[in-house]
């Protein structure tokens, strides 16, 4: 599959002063709608720029919006349900994560494996993974430290914990 250069796309230029004209009519109402619906500055900011990216996309693909406001708060509705699905799914994972039984100490051999473990995670899984257990960070500060959404950031940690939990229990 080849990936044409944005410049290069036809229609890519008009998209562009399309999607431009459409964020300046309409940002500060998509994003109240959205700030409403998450209760939340940051997943609000999260949908509101993910409405107008699938704008864009859809008006480079060839879009003909009848009535502009209405379609904006079209796709942000579906984004916003998209999000708050992800959300619950995310929330239930963490819940059944987070809260274990009181393990005792780990002697230091189960340690080193642990950081073994965790070692032989892809960087930027690693690097969510630490910036989650060891500094404590939300996963909307993880989300912006690694140019990643918040929702992402949940899969992407939900996966990490099982592989180190399954190497850790592998390497002892």
């Amino acid at each position: 599959m080849s990936v044409v250069p944005h410049e290069a796309h036809p229609g890519a230029a008009v998209a562009d002063r399309q999607t431009a004209s459409l964020y300046a009519r309409h940002y500060t109402e998509v994003y109240a709608f959205c700030r409403r619906r998450l209760r939340n500055h940051e997943e609000a900011e999260d949908a509101t720029q993910i409405t107008f990216v699938k704008a864009f996309r859809a008006l480079r693909g060839g879009a003909e919006p009848q009535h502009d406001a209405a379609w904006l708060f079209t796709i942000a509705k579906n984004v916003v349900a998209t999000h708050a699905q992800s959300a619950a799914r995310i929330r239930a994972v963490e819940v059944v994560d987070d809260v274990e039984p009181a393990a005792p100490a780990p002697d230091a051999e189960h340690v080193r494996d642990l950081l073994r473990a965790v070692e032989e995670l892809p960087e930027t899984p690693r690097r969510a993974f630490l910036m989650r257990e060891w500094q404590g960070l939300e996963y909307g500060e993880i989300a912006s430290a690694l140019g990643m959404e918040r929702n992402a950031v949940g899969v992407m940690l939900l996966r990490a914990r099982r592989r180190v939990a399954e190497k850790a229990i592998c390497l002892s």
